[in-house]
């Protein structure tokens, strides 16, 4: 099993979205746009939340890790 924690969309250009971490990624699998955050596997954005969905999700992990 893989785990993705939700990354902030920052930027777009050219096809490639700029993350909060400094990382990017493809959007050729996913539509999405500045502001939204995103499930990222092996360079592609593979799914994105809004950002009570990333909260939670983002939330529910530290919860974990710190268990």
């Amino acid at each position: 099993m893989c785990l993705t924690i939700p990354h902030k969309i920052i930027k777009i250009k050219n096809g490639q979205a700029l993350l909060g971490n400094g990382k990017s990624a493809n959007l050729k699998l996913m539509p999405a746009k500045v502001g939204d955050y995103a499930f990222v596997k092996n360079g592609f954005v593979i799914n994105t939340l809004d950002k009570i969905e990333a909260e939670t999700t983002l939330s529910l992990i530290n919860n974990a890790i710190k268990k």
